[in-house]
């Protein structure tokens, strides 16, 4: 999903399969540099990925990482405005 950060209005979505789902190993820094490289600049997730491969990747390219406790993407859309203020 893009969102324009400076009114978080929704500007596009992509359904994008994760290739690494099925890796042994070493998936979530492969996830992380694989959507570095579709260049995203921030992402909302369920748990704090501090002090994992994937949160040293994403803080190196400066991709935003929010925690949320929402359920569905309804309620992330809807507190994401008070998310990109923090």
């Amino acid at each position: 999903m893009r969102v324009r950060a400076a009114t978080a209005k929704v500007v596009g979505r992509d359904l994008v399969a994760n290739p690494f789902l099925r890796e042994e190993r070493h998936r979530g820094i492969r996830v992380a540099e694989f959507l570095i490289g579709r260049g995203i600049d921030g992402m909302v997730v369920r748990r704090s990925l501090e002090g994992t491969g994937p949160s040293y990747a994403l803080a190196s390219a400066e991709v935003r990482v929010v925690v949320t406790d929402k359920d569905t993407l309804d309620e992330i859309l809807g507190e994401l405005p008070r998310l990109l203020a923090e």
